[in-house]
């Protein structure tokens, strides 16, 4: 058995590593924290409980310069799939992306001297950190003080945070649940940590499928919980709609259509919401730091239903904003190419006097980037309406396949084009298709519906576990080390073949130093 090992304290001492590192969250709340040692502080109410969830469980990473600032827990991810293109413009972004676009089999080491966005060079620890923050709010939860209705809503976040970065992390660092080369049920997964105190006695890699089955496990309590208060007051903390998306998002990864089926259908029923681009604030084109610039990733956009991760120069970078003086991780031309006229997501550069809608992707310094957030955005991360759409979209269409059923090929369909019509200019004929556009067949469909997942995701992180479920295939990038330089090296080329084992990213060498159990992914 694999395992991962855990350092041996008591609660009261965890409490206190916790509150050490939250040190301004409680400053001035100093009557909500119970006393229980000259150095020990403990969270005696329901809402100094709550804020310590939402400093040490929700995904934000504390930065030195703002406290309300952080990066992604793994921006790296828009660097491997097949919608980035590096080229050597800046070195730092450069010699952090570098590794993770060569699917460089150390990585970890590789990065560990660029002094660029420091909370994701270990997302294994990052999220450990989120889940073990989880995980000691739930211990404590019994022994504070307040409203039954506010502990049950507390527990719901947590265990849907919970879920999310459990699956994050068997994404990461374990074969795809449909693999077919690898049983789910002995295939080794990721340590399942389920309690905040902990002991120094090592905790188990758990198969794939057992991982996944805890995940569900946890998004159905979460969602039973979270459904009893049905009111919404923020954006920035996780509510029932969000976890009927995160879980229809956990089954499809399982390949259980029909729950993906009921949890879309139950929120696109109560929220149907999605953007109109037509109506949408445009972007302000060759300015990624101007104080006027549109985010798609918003809080007045109607389809966010959670939003997390702030904003900083070194993340915008990684995710491709460029116009900060470099562009270095750009759209691939797969990507650039796969967009079709009329689609107001990315429309084509006909001259510096006619920029394109800037809505997705952003022509900057001659170059296609992402441009769903800037750098005045309030967040850079999100579970947004158009997911549930598409998700459900792909369910009908899976089981068309395997059940016959030509009904659910024109229900696909229905939903990609309500999506489509809120993404295409007004009148635009192409806006919609018909089975006839597939000649009723729906593995074209299927196919189809999975570059308008592309399209519509593009630089959120979806795309690498997107490739992983669909068969891993062959990926190959290219870097040209002498852009912006004299030099005339040759151009570097990376492949990563067909089901290979960087699909699979190594566990951090810190881990495999802390147990020596903790058998390493090949």
């Amino acid at each position: 058995m694999r395992t991962q090992k855990i350092i041996s304290m008591n609660r009261n001492t965890i409490i206190t590593l916790l509150l050490a590192a939250s040190a301004g969250l409680f400053t001035g709340c100093k009557k909500y924290l119970k006393e229980t040692s000259q150095d020990e502080l403990t969270p005696s109410t329901a809402a100094s409980l709550n804020e310590l969830l939402a400093r040490e469980g929700y995904p934000y990473i504390a930065t030195a310069s703002n406290a309300s600032d952080g990066y992604s827990l793994c921006n790296y991810l828009n660097t491997m799939d097949d919608d980035a293109f590096l080229q050597n413009i800046d070195a730092n972004p450069v010699a952090y992306m570098k590794p993770f676009y060569g699917w460089s089999e150390t990585v970890y080491n590789d990065v560990a001297q660029v002094p660029l966005a420091a909370g994701s060079k270990n997302p294994y620890q990052s999220f450990y950190n989120r889940i073990r923050g989880c995980n000691t709010v739930m211990d404590l939860l019994p022994d504070v003080s307040g409203a039954a209705e506010e502990k049950d809503q507390m527990q719901g976040e947590a265990l849907a945070l919970r879920a999310y970065y459990y699956f994050m992390l068997v994404n990461l660092y374990a074969r795809p649940y449909n693999d077919p080369a690898h049983d789910k049920s002995t295939s080794p997964g990721v340590p399942i940590i389920d309690r905040g105190g902990i002991s120094d006695k090592a905790v188990a890699r758990s198969p794939v499928k057992e991982v996944y089955d805890f995940i569900a496990a946890d998004i159905e309590k979460a969602i039973s919980l979270l459904e009893k208060k049905r009111t919404i007051s923020t954006l920035y903390r996780i509510n029932y709609r969000s976890a009927w998306l995160l879980a229809s998002r956990i089954y499809l990864h399982m390949e259980q259509w029909d729950k993906v089926l009921a949890y879309t259908g139950k929120l696109i029923n109560e929220y149907p919401l999605i953007t109109d681009l037509n109506a949408w604030k445009t972007p302000i084109a060759q300015a990624a730091l101007g104080a006027g610039n549109a985010n798609f990733i918003d809080p007045t956009n109607v389809e966010m239903l959670f939003l997390f991760t702030g904003v900083r120069y070194g993340d915008l970078g990684l995710m491709t904003t460029g116009g900060l003086s470099y562009a270095d991780l750009i759209a691939s031309p797969e990507l650039i190419n796969s967009y079709e006229t009329n689609d107001m997501r990315y429309a084509a550069y006909t001259g510096s006097t006619n920029l394109p809608a800037n809505f997705f992707l952003t022509r900057l310094s001659g170059y296609y980037m992402q441009s769903k957030v800037y750098y005045n955005a309030a967040a850079s991360r999100c579970f947004r309406m158009s997911e549930a759409y598409v998700n459900r979209a792909e369910a009908y269409l899976r089981t068309a396949i395997k059940g016959g059923n030509a009904s659910l090929l024109q229900k696909g369909l229905d939903d990609l084009n309500y999506l489509r019509l809120k993404r295409f200019k007004v009148g635009a004929a192409n806006a919609t298709v018909t089975p006839a556009s597939f000649s009723n067949d729906p593995q074209q469909a299927l196919q189809f519906c999975l570059a308008e997942r592309r399209r519509e995701f593009c630089f959120e992180e979806f795309r690498w576990f997107d490739l992983r479920r669909n068969g891993m295939p062959q990926l190959v990038h290219k870097y040209d080390p002498n852009k912006t330089t004299q030099t005339t090296l040759p151009i570097e080329t990376y492949t990563l073949p067909q089901g290979g084992n960087r699909y699979v990213m190594k566990i951090p060498d810190n881990a495999m130093t802390a147990n020596s159990l903790l058998a390493q992914n090949p």
